[in-house]
């Protein structure tokens, strides 16, 4: 019983419920299949137990834990061990008298090996669509401090500034670098300030001409709805928004956020921070961690929660951290970077020309402007007028590519625009996807798609199907698929069918009274009430739990 995927353990008692595991399973982290020991014949057995990479086996005496190695006292308890050391495992004290144990562990060793191989191939073959696993080693390295980040250090020793606190213990390791008498950096890395400071030629391209993006979208970006965007003409995808400082602490919630599935073509990643050491170093682990097209950062979220510790929407006044912020992560990644704000903290005193006229200087790619400031969060109209005059001038100006987001909601919205001469380089939809899905193609198509009830419905299995492979089809993995299909629902709901209007288009604010569909199914799906979600849910995933209630998550599902 050893290690195997990303790490196993055994148990045949209570000692491991709080993994969910069942009385004598095996099972394979990172919501793996699960091996059950009785096939592998374990005999007298009462705990087996994993502590970093030693692995014992209880047998005819009381079980206890121990460290590395094991301390003798604790030893004298179990007849034998099985100890795993640099990928092999052997038996470590078995006398001549327990020679028939002995060959018993060889053999079930053996046999454990090849079961764990089995199940964790079949694991493998769920998942081989999915890319962007943290590797266990970098997590370890993250979590003690330890991870190598060359070009952050060099850039930062570049600027010369002090850095920040939070991670100011984690570079005081790799300041011990030898220096030369002048103070010039030696080795590798003088190397990486080299290269941390090229910029241009490595820098991947991307064309972003006439090109549709998904918004980042918290909570409800996940994998699975971005593969439904993508089946429907999305043209790029950019996963939800991930914390600088979490990702450095190597926190398994927000690596999460970076995976990727092989649909997503061109796929990037959002982080979001206030110090520009945190962002840098994390930027360049994600770069190196991961396969990403580009990185996104976060100047638009008008939270409180994150704005007030001065990330999201807070950066745009604060240009002293936002400039290192750009200049660090352009100079530590080879992929384009780019930069996600709103139009400023206020309607009235918009900023965002200003700001970019400088981000290409910075080292941005390009740029994406929602139309609107924070204090409006997702109230009122998005001012158009502004994204195609100041800021169109300015980006044509510092020859920065830009995007325009906010209420696209139609395929009017985007040709009519494309049609001016002002217009944006390529088109950010968020809520208008939540909505309806279905609007990168109509858009593409140029024309309204009267889907019915059932052809909705099919969408809504896919989801189903596409979130069980991602999260799981066990009981854990079906209720966190049901969680995130009822977080879209809550946003679903608001679409009213081509058919049933008499004027079209409509904006996405446009309210109306609860309406009775051409079906029964239509009539349920366009429910407010969040029960009839759960009723919705229990179509393409089963019965609910009882009592469930669901409250949604965001405001941001509000009419504004």
């Amino acid at each position: 019983i050893f290690e195997g995927g990303g790490g196993a353990s055994c148990s045949t008692g209570n000692s491991d419920r709080r993994m969910g595991l069942e009385e004598g399973n095996v099972a394979l982290e990172g919501d793996g299949p699960c091996v059950n020991v009785e096939e592998v014949g374990l005999p007298d057995k009462k705990r087996a137990r994993k502590d970093g990479d030693a692995v014992g086996v209880a047998l005819n005496g009381d079980s206890g834990r121990g460290s590395d190695g094991m301390d003798a006292p604790v030893k004298e308890r179990f007849r034998c061990w099985m100890v795993k050391t640099d990928g092999e495992v052997r038996v470590d004290g078995v006398t001549e008298e327990d020679k028939r144990v002995d060959d018993w562990l060889v053999d079930a060793e053996k046999r454990i090996q090849e079961t764990l191989d089995n199940a964790g191939e079949k694991f493998r073959e769920i998942r081989r669509w999915e890319e962007n696993f943290l590797a266990p080693e970098c997590r370890q390295a993250l979590r003690k401090k330890t991870v190598e980040v060359p070009r952050s250090v060099a850039f930062i020793r570049r600027r010369g500034t002090a850095p920040d606190k939070k991670v100011e213990e984690a570079l005081v390791e790799e300041s011990k670098e030898d220096k030369a008498p002048d103070g010039k950096l030696q080795g590798e890395l003088t190397v990486a300030m080299e290269g941390a400071l090229v910029e241009g030629e490595r820098r991947k391209a991307l064309n972003l001409s006439g090109k549709l993006l998904l918004a980042p979208l918290t909570t409800l970006g996940n994998l699975p709805y971005r593969r439904i965007c993508k089946s429907m003409g999305a043209d790029i995808t950019c996963g939800e928004m991930a914390l600088g400082l979490n990702i450095l602490q190597g926190q398994n919630s927000e690596w999460a956020l970076m995976r990727r599935h092989e649909d997503e073509d061109i796929f990037g990643v959002q982080i979001a921070g206030n110090a520009p050491e945190i962002m840098t170093r994390a930027a360049e682990v994600v770069a190196k961690e991961c396969k990403v097209d580009f990185i996104d950062l976060n100047c638009g979220c008008p939270i409180d929660l994150l704005c007030n510790k001065g990330s999201g929407c807070a950066l745009m006044d604060r240009l002293k951290k936002l400039k290192p912020m750009v200049e660090g992560i352009s100079s530590v990644v080879d992929c384009p970077v780019s930069v996600k704000m709103r139009i400023g903290k206020t309607e009235n005193t918009p900023n965002a020309h200003a700001i970019i006229s400088q981000l290409r200087s910075w080292g941005a790619s390009w740029v994406t402007v929602h139309g609107r400031s924070k204090t409006q969060r997702y109230s009122r109209k998005a001012d158009w007028e502004y994204i195609s005059g100041p800021c169109l001038t300015a980006a044509r100006d510092s020859g920065i590519p830009i995007v325009g987001n906010g209420d696209i909601y139609n395929w009017e919205d985007v040709v009519r625009r494309r049609e001016q001469e002002n217009c944006p380089d390529a088109f950010m939809v968020a809520r208008g996807a939540l909505i309806k899905p279905w609007i990168f193609r109509e858009i593409k198509e140029q024309r309204h798609w009267d889907i019915s009830s059932s052809e909705r419905l099919d969408i809504y299995k896919d989801f189903a199907k596409k979130g069980l492979e991602h999260w799981g089809a066990d009981n854990i993995g079906v209720e966190k698929t049901r969680k995130f299909f009822l977080e879209w629902l809550s946003f679903l709901y608001r679409y009213i069918p081509v058919g049933l209007l008499e004027t079209v288009p409509i904006t996405m604010n446009h309210r109306i009274p609860p309406i009775k569909g051409r079906d029964h199914l239509e009539t349920l799906m366009a429910s407010h009430d969040s029960r009839d979600w759960i009723r919705i849910s229990e179509l393409v995933l089963g019965p609910a739990p009882e009592n469930l209630k669901f409250t949604p998550r965001h405001k941001s599902n509000a009419w504004g």
